[in-house]
Protein backbone atom coordinates (compact mmCIF):
# COMPACT_ATOMS: atom_id res chain seq x y z
CA UNK A 1 0.00 0.00 0.00
CA UNK A 2 1.27 3.47 -0.82
CA UNK A 3 0.32 6.91 0.47
CA UNK A 4 -0.42 9.38 -2.29
CA UNK A 5 -0.48 13.14 -2.54
CA UNK A 6 -2.96 13.64 -5.35
CA UNK A 7 -3.02 16.42 -7.83
CA UNK A 8 -5.87 18.85 -6.95
CA UNK A 9 -7.72 17.72 -10.05
CA UNK A 10 -7.77 14.17 -8.66
CA UNK A 11 -8.71 14.96 -5.05
CA UNK A 12 -12.08 13.22 -5.30
CA UNK A 13 -10.77 10.19 -7.17
CA UNK A 14 -12.05 6.89 -5.78
CA UNK A 15 -12.37 3.41 -7.25
CA UNK A 16 -10.14 1.41 -9.58
CA UNK A 17 -8.15 2.50 -12.61
CA UNK A 18 -5.51 0.61 -14.60
CA UNK A 19 -4.83 -1.93 -11.83
CA UNK A 20 -4.79 0.68 -9.05
CA UNK A 21 -7.45 1.14 -6.38
CA UNK A 22 -7.83 4.63 -4.85
CA UNK A 23 -9.38 5.03 -1.41
CA UNK A 24 -9.73 7.96 0.97
CA UNK A 25 -9.43 7.37 4.70
CA UNK A 26 -11.51 9.12 7.36
CA UNK A 27 -8.57 11.52 8.06
CA UNK A 28 -8.60 12.64 4.43
CA UNK A 29 -5.42 10.87 3.41
CA UNK A 30 -5.45 8.92 0.15
CA UNK A 31 -4.31 5.32 -0.20
CA UNK A 32 -3.41 3.55 -3.41
CA UNK A 33 -3.54 -0.25 -3.66
CA UNK A 34 -1.92 -2.20 -6.50
CA UNK A 35 -4.20 -4.98 -7.71
CA UNK A 36 -2.09 -8.07 -8.26
CA UNK A 37 -3.31 -10.24 -11.14
CA UNK A 38 -4.93 -13.51 -10.10
CA UNK A 39 -2.49 -16.41 -10.34
CA UNK A 40 -5.19 -19.05 -10.82
CA UNK A 41 -8.57 -18.99 -12.56
CA UNK A 42 -11.58 -18.52 -10.24
CA UNK A 43 -13.35 -21.62 -8.97
CA UNK A 44 -16.98 -22.38 -9.75
CA UNK A 45 -17.88 -21.29 -6.21
CA UNK A 46 -16.10 -17.97 -6.68
CA UNK A 47 -17.82 -17.41 -10.01
CA UNK A 48 -21.19 -18.18 -8.41
CA UNK A 49 -20.51 -15.66 -5.62
CA UNK A 50 -19.52 -13.02 -8.16
CA UNK A 51 -22.66 -13.69 -10.17
CA UNK A 52 -24.82 -13.43 -7.05
CA UNK A 53 -23.13 -10.21 -5.96
CA UNK A 54 -23.56 -8.71 -9.42
CA UNK A 55 -27.25 -9.62 -9.38
CA UNK A 56 -27.57 -8.05 -5.91
CA UNK A 57 -26.01 -4.83 -7.14
CA UNK A 58 -28.38 -4.70 -10.11
CA UNK A 59 -31.33 -5.29 -7.78
CA UNK A 60 -30.22 -2.44 -5.51
CA UNK A 61 -29.83 -0.07 -8.47
CA UNK A 62 -33.30 -0.95 -9.77
CA UNK A 63 -34.93 -0.36 -6.38
CA UNK A 64 -33.13 2.94 -5.77
CA UNK A 65 -33.91 4.19 -9.29
CA UNK A 66 -37.46 4.85 -8.11
CA UNK A 67 -37.44 8.18 -6.18
CA UNK A 68 -40.14 7.10 -3.73
CA UNK A 69 -38.49 3.76 -2.99
CA UNK A 70 -35.13 5.50 -2.70
CA UNK A 71 -36.57 7.80 -0.04
CA UNK A 72 -37.94 4.86 1.93
CA UNK A 73 -34.61 3.04 1.94
CA UNK A 74 -32.58 6.16 2.62
CA UNK A 75 -34.62 6.73 5.78
CA UNK A 76 -34.22 3.10 6.80
CA UNK A 77 -30.50 3.19 6.04
CA UNK A 78 -30.11 6.33 8.16
CA UNK A 79 -31.81 4.63 11.11
CA UNK A 80 -29.59 1.55 10.73
CA UNK A 81 -26.47 3.62 9.99
CA UNK A 82 -25.77 1.78 6.78
CA UNK A 83 -25.72 2.95 3.14
CA UNK A 84 -28.99 2.23 1.35
CA UNK A 85 -27.20 0.36 -1.43
CA UNK A 86 -25.38 -1.88 1.06
CA UNK A 87 -28.64 -2.57 2.88
CA UNK A 88 -30.36 -3.74 -0.32
CA UNK A 89 -27.40 -5.80 -1.53
CA UNK A 90 -27.25 -7.57 1.83
CA UNK A 91 -30.99 -8.20 1.76
CA UNK A 92 -30.70 -9.82 -1.67
CA UNK A 93 -27.88 -12.09 -0.52
CA UNK A 94 -29.30 -13.01 2.91
CA UNK A 95 -32.52 -14.95 3.57
CA UNK A 96 -34.88 -14.24 6.47
CA UNK A 97 -34.59 -16.19 9.71
CA UNK A 98 -37.42 -18.47 10.83
CA UNK A 99 -37.09 -18.32 14.59
CA UNK A 100 -40.16 -20.18 15.85
CA UNK A 101 -42.89 -22.37 14.37
CA UNK A 102 -45.53 -23.06 16.99
CA UNK A 103 -47.21 -26.42 16.40
CA UNK A 104 -48.68 -26.81 19.87
CA UNK A 105 -52.20 -26.02 18.64
CA UNK A 106 -51.98 -28.12 15.48
CA UNK A 107 -52.72 -31.86 15.40
CA UNK A 108 -53.78 -32.17 11.77
CA UNK A 109 -57.28 -30.74 12.05
CA UNK A 110 -59.05 -28.13 9.95
CA UNK A 111 -59.39 -24.78 11.72
CA UNK A 112 -56.29 -25.30 13.85
CA UNK A 113 -53.59 -22.66 13.85
CA UNK A 114 -49.88 -22.67 13.08
CA UNK A 115 -47.95 -19.59 14.26
CA UNK A 116 -44.60 -18.44 12.88
CA UNK A 117 -42.02 -15.90 14.02
CA UNK A 118 -39.69 -14.81 11.22
CA UNK A 119 -37.31 -11.87 10.96
CA UNK A 120 -35.33 -10.11 8.25
CA UNK A 121 -32.87 -7.22 8.04
CA UNK A 122 -35.51 -5.18 6.15
CA UNK A 123 -38.84 -7.00 6.22
CA UNK A 124 -40.42 -10.41 5.82
CA UNK A 125 -42.66 -9.98 2.80
CA UNK A 126 -44.59 -13.24 3.02
CA UNK A 127 -44.87 -16.52 4.89
CA UNK A 128 -46.31 -19.58 3.15
CA UNK A 129 -47.32 -22.79 4.93
CA UNK A 130 -47.65 -26.24 3.38
CA UNK A 131 -48.95 -29.36 5.09
CA UNK A 132 -47.60 -32.51 3.49
CA UNK A 133 -48.58 -36.14 3.97
CA UNK A 134 -47.32 -39.53 2.80
CA UNK A 135 -44.73 -39.42 -0.02
CA UNK A 136 -44.46 -35.66 0.58
CA UNK A 137 -47.85 -35.07 -1.04
CA UNK A 138 -49.11 -31.52 -0.47
CA UNK A 139 -52.39 -31.80 1.42
CA UNK A 140 -52.92 -28.05 1.58
CA UNK A 141 -50.99 -24.82 1.19
CA UNK A 142 -51.64 -21.16 1.73
CA UNK A 143 -50.37 -17.80 2.92
CA UNK A 144 -50.10 -16.93 6.58
CA UNK A 145 -51.43 -13.60 7.84
CA UNK A 146 -49.25 -11.23 9.85
CA UNK A 147 -50.93 -10.09 13.08
CA UNK A 148 -48.84 -7.85 15.35
CA UNK A 149 -45.60 -9.32 14.03
CA UNK A 150 -46.73 -12.96 14.27
CA UNK A 151 -47.55 -14.86 11.10
CA UNK A 152 -50.63 -17.06 11.59
CA UNK A 153 -51.96 -19.79 9.34
CA UNK A 154 -55.29 -21.56 9.92
CA UNK A 155 -55.56 -25.04 8.40
CA UNK A 156 -58.45 -25.72 6.05
CA UNK A 157 -58.17 -29.52 5.65
CA UNK A 158 -58.31 -32.49 8.01
CA UNK A 159 -55.29 -34.74 7.66
CA UNK A 160 -56.55 -38.31 7.15
CA UNK A 161 -56.55 -40.37 10.34
CA UNK A 162 -53.32 -42.29 10.82
CA UNK A 163 -51.40 -40.13 8.32
CA UNK A 164 -48.08 -38.68 9.42
CA UNK A 165 -47.67 -35.09 8.29
CA UNK A 166 -44.99 -32.44 7.91
CA UNK A 167 -45.33 -28.66 8.04
CA UNK A 168 -43.17 -26.71 5.60
CA UNK A 169 -42.82 -22.98 6.24
CA UNK A 170 -41.33 -20.61 3.65
CA UNK A 171 -40.50 -17.04 4.70
CA UNK A 172 -39.52 -14.64 1.90
CA UNK A 173 -38.04 -11.15 2.08
CA UNK A 174 -38.57 -8.22 -0.30
CA UNK A 175 -35.65 -9.26 -2.49
CA UNK A 176 -37.17 -12.71 -3.01
CA UNK A 177 -34.68 -14.60 -0.85
CA UNK A 178 -36.47 -17.36 1.07
CA UNK A 179 -35.80 -19.42 4.19
CA UNK A 180 -37.50 -22.83 4.27
CA UNK A 181 -38.08 -24.94 7.38
CA UNK A 182 -39.64 -28.41 7.26
CA UNK A 183 -40.92 -29.75 10.60
CA UNK A 184 -42.15 -33.30 11.33
CA UNK A 185 -45.30 -34.42 13.09
CA UNK A 186 -44.17 -34.25 16.75
CA UNK A 187 -46.34 -37.30 17.53
CA UNK A 188 -44.39 -39.51 15.12
CA UNK A 189 -41.10 -40.72 16.67
CA UNK A 190 -40.04 -42.27 13.35
CA UNK A 191 -40.45 -39.05 11.36
CA UNK A 192 -37.36 -37.56 9.70
CA UNK A 193 -35.81 -34.65 11.61
CA UNK A 194 -36.45 -30.99 10.87
CA UNK A 195 -34.76 -29.70 7.71
CA UNK A 196 -33.74 -26.14 6.91
CA UNK A 197 -32.79 -24.75 3.51
CA UNK A 198 -32.82 -21.52 1.52
CA UNK A 199 -33.93 -20.45 -1.93
CA UNK A 200 -32.08 -17.47 -3.46
CA UNK A 201 -33.84 -14.79 -5.48
CA UNK A 202 -34.57 -15.50 -9.13
CA UNK A 203 -31.84 -13.83 -11.17
CA UNK A 204 -32.97 -12.32 -14.44
CA UNK A 205 -30.92 -12.06 -17.59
Amino acid sequence: MAQASLNPALKDLRGSLDGLTFRRRADGAASVFVQAPASTPPSNAQLARRQAFGAAQRYAREVLADPLQRGVYQNLAKALRRPANTLLVGNFLTPPVIGTVELGSYTGGAGQEIAVLATDSIAVESVNVEIRGIWDTVLEAGSARCVHGVWRYRATTDVPTGTSWRVVVTATNRAGHAAILSLPDPRDPAAPPAQASTRPPVVGD
